[in-house]
């Protein structure tokens, strides 16, 4: 299944690479969101941190609609009475990109990553995790010159967890969702 996984992946890559010659454009999209809450009463601590990037190319003459693919780095940590869980992954997979208009200000994006590994870590025990994940975002951006925008993207992401290996390499099929709704600054360069 991994392979699968993986190949689907290099698939997009190379049918954004191939399109190239006949694009309106490339894009190179960095988004990053970094949050932490602490209560100091409780002994509470949450933190978030996810980086991607996006290579794409534009599949329409207008310039509007990008494809490529996505690469995320997410990470989840809570700690409460000191106990802590927390999980790290690295997501791979397509990306769709449109823009609203022709200034390329408002956009939405739709990611499914079929590869989403990592490891996840309860009071101190560590198991490797499996699974994917998938994402939309709206967003708008401001451009700062003719190629480079900045701007702020709403984004709901979801990681589905369905399968954990163990210290002893024992892999075990699990259920096991992770929501989120979170904001993400941007940065675009378009060419």
């Amino acid at each position: 299944m991994k392979i699968f996984k993986l190949t689907i992946s290099a698939f997009f890559l190379a049918f954004t690479f191939s399109n190239q010659a006949t694009a309106a454009g490339l894009i190179v999209d960095l988004n990053v969101n970094y949050q932490t809450d602490n209560d100091n009463v409780q002994t509470y601590k949450y933190g978030t941190t996810i980086a991607q990037a996006f290579l794409g190319a534009s599949i329409t003459k207008s310039g509007k609609l990008f494809f490529g693919q996505n690469v995320c780095s997410f990470s989840r940590t809570y700690t409460t009475a000191g106990v802590s869980y927390s999980f790290s992954t690295l997501e791979l997979g397509p990306r769709i990109s449109y823009y609203f208009d022709g200034a390329k200000t408002w956009l939405f994006t739709a990611i499914w990553n079929p590869f989403a590994e990592g490891t996840r870590t309860d009071n101190s025990v560590v198991d490797e995790i499996k699974g994917s994940s998938m994402e939309f975002g709206l967003g708008y951006q401001i451009k700062l010159s003719k190629k480079v925008s900045l701007g702020v993207m709403m984004t709901y992401h979801a990681l589905s967890i369905t399968k954990v290996v163990d210290a002893a390499k024992a892999e075990t099929t699990v259920s096991s969702t992770y929501t989120s709704i979170y904001p993400m600054l941007s940065l675009s360069m378009r060419f």
